[in-house]
């Protein structure tokens, strides 16, 4: 099973719940920016960042298995390489693509995998067993 989440939200519990459930294959969660304002010009809510990395940390130390994705965007564009890094240094199952979201195209680039001792290195929105 596939959950995807707003990662937001993660309170101990819910990460220890999430630990327990099987089989989930990983909780799926986008990564909006890496700094505060990049973060937070996608979202449009203050402090939301924040939350974000607190929630992220939660899965982690839970041992949740977590696929990590991206938007290329405008207000995120001159991240994206520090994007990729940051989902690459994670113990995450897929690092981000990244998937376009310029003008019309719509159309996602190809996936990288990162490096983790879940990634089956197969291609993102493979299952991993």
């Amino acid at each position: 099973m596939l959950l995807f989440a707003n990662v937001r939200l993660i309170t101990a519990h819910l990460a220890d719940l999430f630990a327990r459930i099987r089989p989930l294959v990983a909780m799926e969660i986008t990564v909006y920016g890496m700094r505060r304002e990049s973060y937070e010009a996608v979202t449009r809510v203050p402090g939301l960042f924040a939350r974000f990395m607190d929630g992220l940390n939660l899965l982690f130390e839970s041992g949740v298995r977590v696929r990590l994705k991206a938007m290329a965007i405008q207000s995120n564009l001159h991240e994206q390489q520090a994007i990729a890094a940051f989902c690459r240094e994670r113990p995450t199952i897929c690092a981000p693509g990244p998937w376009p979201r310029l003008g019309t195209n719509s159309s996602p680039a190809s996936g990288t995998c990162g490096r983790s001792a879940v990634n089956s290195g197969k291609p993102s929105g493979s299952a991993v067993s």
